[in-house]
């Protein structure tokens, strides 16, 4: 039942003992595939980018999770700075985008915690050109999708 409205809803038999389960896990990632592809990025093309970082490092990210936030943003930077060269575009007045999904844990549910970063291709307009690329603000995330479990979202 779903805390807010009170609505019942289907929910599969895993997630009745867990804070997470794959079945809800996949139609959540669809979802968000989906928001990405036809709201977000559209027809231009995407490069993605993973960064897995070293044990020592995994572990003050899971111990201090307030640290994952500063070095998103360098990382960040770094990429944007290298594919701003990339296109021979000064890095002042290079704009790019990116969405990061942090993922904190591997297929076998040990700690891994890593970055997977979409950006786009072709975000840097020439002098004369618009902005080709403008963030668009995503969509809340309903409730009942997280079953009582605590988020954070890194800024």
């Amino acid at each position: 039942m779903c805390e807010h409205c009170r609505a019942e809803r289907l929910v599969a038999f895993s997630c009745k003992k867990r804070g997470f389960c794959p079945s809800c896990g996949a139609r959540r990632m669809a979802e968000s595939a989906r928001h990405l592809v036809e709201e977000v990025f559209g027809p231009r093309p995407v490069r993605q980018w993973v960064l897995s970082f070293p044990y020592p490092l995994r572990f003050l990210f899971a111990s201090k999770p307030e640290a994952i936030g500063p070095v998103l943003g360098i990382v960040q930077r770094v990429i944007a700075g290298w594919l701003a060269d990339q296109a021979g575009i000064d890095r002042a007045s290079a704009q790019c985008g990116a969405v990061t999904l942090i993922q904190r844990f591997g297929s076998a549910l040990n700690l891994n915690i890593h970055f997977h970063m979409l950006w786009g291709s072709r975000d840097f307009p020439s002098k004369n050109d618009k902005v080709l690329w403008r963030p668009r603000r995503p969509r809340p995330p309903e409730g009942y999708y997280f079953f009582g479990a605590s988020h954070s979202q890194s800024q």
